[in-house]
């Protein structure tokens, strides 16, 4: 396997596995790691976030981010109200159980990521975070990655 090919494969399988971890550690909450980061996006935007807003900042589809809005809500962690312009759009907005749940959901992120990350070199994590932050940056250019810059 070449290094390109590794690197996709690793980065796929890391990607899941941390989330299945995060998942299984936030459950005892009622909450699943796609959850949770939507609750974090919406706790940078205290006025709230209509729907595409949050979908945008969450990197997730609309379909798939209703679905997530419709169990916070449900869980009394959001609430969605019609903007005063423009009724059809909602504000999504935290409530204050979300609020307080939000520490402790920091504390699991923060627990989760000292035991896996435990023993490894900081130079080498801001490395490869650097790497995977100028992927993303390329896969998020207008158009997608420009033709030729990645090999195939």
């Amino acid at each position: 396997m070449d290094a390109y090919t590794s690197f996709v494969t690793e980065v796929s399988l890391v990607s899941r596995r941390w989330r299945a971890h995060m998942d299984e550690r936030l459950n005892r909450i009622g909450l699943t790691h796609a959850r949770s980061y939507i609750l974090f996006c919406l706790a940078q935007f205290p006025e709230g976030l209509c729907q595409r807003e949050l979908a945008d900042k969450a990197g997730i589809e609309c379909p798939t981010l209703v679905r997530h809005i419709d169990i916070l809500e449900h869980q009394g962690l959001i609430t969605r109200a019609a903007n005063t312009r423009d009724r059809r759009v909602k504000r999504t907005r935290l409530t204050p159980a979300a609020v307080q749940l939000l520490d402790e959901v920091e504390a699991i992120y923060r627990d989760h990521q000292t035991t896996v990350l435990e023993g490894l070199d900081s130079v080498d994590i801001a490395t490869c975070a650097e790497v995977l932050r100028r992927v993303r940056n390329r896969l998020e250019e207008p158009h997608g990655v420009p033709p030729g810059a990645l090999p195939a």
